[in-house]
């Protein structure tokens, strides 16, 4: 059976939240708060969405965790949620879930590559394929224990491929996607200084085509360059490129160009 979801908003900051039927409890990673869930009060047989309130946790907890789920290290983030929050583990397990996807699919799977991380990957690729073209002439010479090397080489290859591919996609995005402004709804420091001179934010955009298409929301994790933080506050318009086709990526033009502040600078 299919688990039933909900779309609710966080009580603090009205950012969307996506629940299942099960959850107690949820993360706001825009504004660091706990978020209790409970069933609405219906007549029996009447379905509803959930209500939400705030629970009384630190953000600073939530912070934590945030940085321990980007880091790798999910299954000490919910022991320390747990323990924290006072928690049954599986409502821990339930909230550090929900994070998961936006903090670290996006990250891994959808960032651009520059340059040289392409070289590097597919450096990688012709090297794996070499591998398994020579692996399988030696089987063909009848040196049968080289299917052992032939299986580690596709695998390589097959991982290697899979990694790529959507990376590549989001980069011809970033260079040579359609043209439009992003509003910033909300803005989220997941990690500060996650690399040498930037960190990683999670954005809500709202983004408006140049071509005059419907505007439409789309939620991105991005590495963003100290300096330019104050750019991506939210409030400020920003210039984007994006997939015309699917809008499931959305990225600053770089250098990123304020077209609108919130606030001036």
């Amino acid at each position: 059976m299919t688990e039933e979801t909900h779309s609710i908003h966080c009580p603090n900051c009205s950012a969307p939240l996506r629940v299942s039927s099960e959850q107690t409890l949820a993360i706001c990673v825009y504004c660091n708060s706990s978020v209790r869930i409970t069933p609405p009060e219906q007549p029996a047989g009447e379905a509803g969405p959930p209500e939400a309130s705030v629970h009384d946790i630190p953000k600073e907890v939530i912070e934590q965790v945030k940085q321990m789920v980007v880091d790798g290290k999910r299954f000490q983030a919910v022991q320390y949620y747990q323990e924290q929050a006072g928690l049954a583990h599986a409502e821990a397990e339930f909230a550090v879930s929900q994070i998961t996807v936006p903090l670290v699919f996006k990250l891994t799977h959808q960032v651009p590559l520059t340059a040289l991380g392409i070289a590097f990957a597919v450096g990688i690729i012709l090297l794996a394929a070499v591998g398994l073209v020579w692996s399988l002439r030696q089987m063909t010479e009848g040196q049968s224990w080289f299917f052992l090397v032939a299986v580690l080489c596709g695998i390589m290859l097959y991982e290697r491929i899979r990694f790529l591919w959507p990376k590549l996609r989001s980069t011809w995005v970033a260079s040579r996607g359609a043209l439009g402004q992003a509003k910033i709804l909300q803005m989220a420091v997941v990690r500060p200084k996650m690399m040498r001179d930037g960190s990683l934010v999670l954005l809500r955009m709202e983004v408006h085509p140049a071509d005059g298409q419907p505007a439409f929301q789309d939620e991105e994790s991005i590495l963003v360059r100290e300096q330019s933080l104050p750019k991506v506050q939210a409030g400020n318009t920003i210039r984007v490129r994006f997939d015309p086709r699917t809008h499931d990526r959305v990225f600053p033009v770089a250098p990123i160009e304020v077209i609108e502040w919130a606030t001036e600078p």
